[in-house]
């Protein structure tokens, strides 16, 4: 193995603020277990808090107890063909207001859009568009414009951090439990030191499940999307690999795929 090679899992990374997702990869080294902060999901591998060695799979997408009741995950509206058109999808620029309405109507919120978050955080009048994605504020503060909406109460919800979800859990002993509460499994957590946001230039191994087989080995090249574009299983994505079907592409990283990373000399500096 090159002395360079880092041994880890792949995963599509985002963060609040940057519209959609990159081609991740996790160096194993900086790996812990530890109490789901934001519940689990389906297919996540998981182990038992109570007995660390025992490992299971999540099998479905279970509930969170928000509000003094249990709701199914994910959020209904995430389901209804208004979602997809929607500001809360799609951005504001792009999302389709008439749907916005109709959203807030059958599932009793309210949204904010960049106008409104600007008005109560400044005040009418004491701002201005610079252009379409910049505002200024009268101290001449730069502020970024548009984006995804926030809502009030919070949709589509999830499992808020360190809220209590309930999920099916199908141990490697073939025993399966139902509504197996989250705070009673432990999760794979990682340091953002050992996060690798792939870049052009870097030589990727990736490995089956069981990391015996290579399923793919190359150097990245990727192909970069305008925002709110281009999505992989309904989830934005900033690039593709060019060369390899998308679909295969993003399953490697929705999957947590074990994979092998030599870092080209241009993304570490």
């Amino acid at each position: 193995m090159d002395n360079n090679s880092l041994e880890g899992i792949l995963l599509l990374h985002s963060e609040t603020g940057t519209e959609g997702g990159y081609w991740a990869f996790q160096d194993s080294f900086f790996i812990t277990r530890e109490l789901p902060p934001f519940g689990v999901f389906v297919d996540q591998i998981v182990w038992d808090l109570h007995n660390p060695e025992r490992k299971g799979k999540i099998q479905d997408r279970g509930e969170v107890y928000l509000n003094n009741e249990w709701l199914p995950l994910p959020d209904p509206m995430t389901e209804d063909p208004d979602y997809v058109v929607s500001s809360l999808f799609r951005g504001e620029k792009r999302g389709n207001p008439e749907a916005d309405k109709r959203l807030m109507e059958r599932y009793g919120f309210k949204i904010k859009y960049a106008a409104d978050r600007m008005n109560e955080r400044h005040g009418e009048g004491k701002w201005y568009l610079e252009d379409p994605s910049t505002a200024v504020t009268s101290d001449g503060t730069r502020w970024h414009y548009g984006g995804t909406p926030s809502t009030e109460p919070n949709r589509p919800y999830g499992v808020p951090q360190n809220g209590l979800a309930r999920v099916t859990v199908k141990w490697d002993d073939g025993i399966v439990e139902l509504k197996r509460f989250s705070n009673n499994l432990l999760v794979n957590s990682w340091s953002y030191e050992g996060l690798h946001l792939l870049g052009d230039g870097d030589h990727l191994t990736i490995y089956d499940s069981d990391n015996k087989d290579e399923v793919w080995s190359g150097v990245i090249n990727l192909k970069h999307h305008p925002l709110f574009t281009e999505d992989a299983f309904g989830l934005w994505i900033h690039a593709d690999q060019i060369g390899i079907d998308r679909e295969t592409w993003a399953e490697y990283f929705f999957e947590g795929y074990p994979a092998t990373l030599i870092p080209s000399k241009k993304t570490e500096e």
